[in-house]
């Protein structure tokens, strides 16, 4: 979102193709905000932390906003609902 504001305010050019699709480096799409939030969301799929000790590395005091900051595919809350139904399932 950021790069599509300073290349609306004419502070970043970015090349395009026909499509008007970027044209870029993958190199330089990551910065160290992706490299963390991917970091904590790999960190929450391994399922050895718990969400507080993971708070505690991210630096959040809100369990809703960590909810929001790490990155699940819609596939991987699937999995998520899954995975606990069955321990629920299980403890009956």
């Amino acid at each position: 979102m950021k790069q599509k504001k300073k290349e609306g305010l004419g502070e970043m050019v970015v090349e395009r193709n026909d499509k008007g699709e970027v044209l870029m480096p993958c190199c330089d799409c990551v910065t160290t905000y992706t490299v963390r939030r991917s970091g904590i969301t790999n960190m929450y799929l391994s399922h050895k932390f718990t969400i507080l000790q993971m708070m505690h590395v991210s630096g959040h005091k809100a369990q809703k906003t960590f909810m929001d900051y790490i990155k699940l595919s819609s596939e991987e809350i699937a999995d998520e609902i899954a995975s606990m139904s069955k321990k629920e399932s299980d403890m009956w």
